[in-house]
């Protein structure tokens, strides 16, 4: 695994949000759902109201929501499934079948 860039590491904790990744805390934010699934705008607004610095004015959203996106597509835990023409995230059950970092898209 590579090691973070020096920008991320603050105040002893392993990055400026939190000791945990993107990818941790999408999970955090699926599993917090009764549904166990969320929109992409649903888990940026998770986000944005559970972590504190993403609800810092002063912090770029395009930034940290492109950072969202990109650990969505890349992780193989993550599986995007299609609930009445609205895509939702969920995590995928399988994760080992999601391969060379492509997600997985499925029409229940």
């Amino acid at each position: 695994m590579a090691t973070p860039p020096l920008a991320l590491f603050w105040r002893g904790r392993k990055y400026i949000y939190g000791n945990q990744t993107y990818a941790d805390l999408i999970e955090k934010s699926i599993e917090a759902s009764p549904e166990r699934r969320l929109s992409l705008s649903e888990i940026y607004q998770w986000l944005a109201d559970n972590v504190p610095h993403f609800k810092d004015k002063t912090v770029s959203p395009l930034s940290w929501k492109n950072s969202v996106r990109h650990n969505l597509s890349l992780h193989g835990k993550f599986l995007r499934v299609q609930v009445d023409r609205k895509s939702m995230w969920t995590i995928n059950p399988n994760p080992s079948e999601a391969s060379n970092g492509e997600y997985k898209y499925k029409v229940p």
